[in-house]
């Protein structure tokens, strides 16, 4: 089944680069005060992870419903032969990326963010968050790539220090969730600068709303006060840890 062995080979990959991931440790040891100790525990886990998916087998991968989002029919044989369906859904299944870019703008001088306001119509509501946009084949040449243009077309920004917050083992990014199969890849825009020519924006995010300089302590407080999606909120503490680590003050 191509589909399995599409997994497999993920797997394969997957393993290989475990192999790099102490190395990648110990480099980062020497920047951030990760203790040997550390860096083995994460390498041993992260192999751990790797051999228990290999005990899974997907059966069968049928789309049963599709408009904006698919949904998928997944039948899934568990280590001890038993075989579960599963609802699965992905949003960019046109293009079969099924991955998602956060982009963090961060400006040191002022030490402030810049904030999307938007509405979110599952829950009837508007959110804050960070320029966010699937990545597509057709427009995208990797996701870095994408953040760079959903950064200039959400938030009118260009931004020449982007920063991958995710360590190089996590190569596939982040599962958006237990059943959809969007991966998610977290940046962090280090002195933005404004584009007085942005790109268009698609004709759903005419109502997007930038918010410039909001200071980390009112961000702060907005996580807390739930007005964040989960994604983006982990996006946000992921990147005031990666400010701490490359020693820019926050207070």
């Amino acid at each position: 089944m191509k589909l399995v062995q599409g997994r497999s080979a993920y797997l394969v990959a997957a393993g290989c680069l475990s192999l790099l991931v102490l190395v990648v440790f110990m480099y980062q040891q020497r920047k951030v005060g990760i203790s040997i100790e550390t860096a083995k525990a994460t390498e041993r886990r992260l192999k751990e992870l790797i051999d228990h998916a290999e005990s899974y087998r997907i059966i069968t991968d049928s789309p049963v419903y599709e408009r904006y989002a698919r949904v998928y029919d997944r039948v899934v044989e568990y280590p001890n032969g038993e075989k579960f369906a599963y609802d699965i859904w992905g949003r960019n299944w046109k293009t079969n990326t099924f991955s998602v870019v956060i982009i963090v703008p961060y400006e040191t001088r002022t030490r402030t963010m810049t904030l999307i306001k938007e509405y979110n119509p599952a829950h009837d509501r508007f959110v804050y968050g960070f320029p966010t946009g699937m990545v597509s084949a057709s427009k995208h040449k990797s996701p870095l790539d994408a953040a760079r243009q959903e950064l200039d077309e959400e938030a009118e920004l260009t931004c020449n220090n982007l920063i991958d917050m995710l360590s190089p083992s996590a190569t596939n990014g982040v599962p958006q969730d237990k059943y959809q199969r969007e991966r998610i890849y977290m940046y962090l825009c280090v002195d933005e600068e404004e584009d007085e020519n942005p790109n268009e924006r698609d004709s759903e995010e005419v109502d997007l709303h930038v918010e410039r300089g909001v200071p980390i302590r009112e961000v702060k407080e907005l996580l807390l006060a739930g007005t964040f999606q989960s994604n983006n909120m982990a996006a946000a503490y992921l990147a005031l840890e990666v400010l701490t680590k490359m020693g820019y003050s926050l207070d």
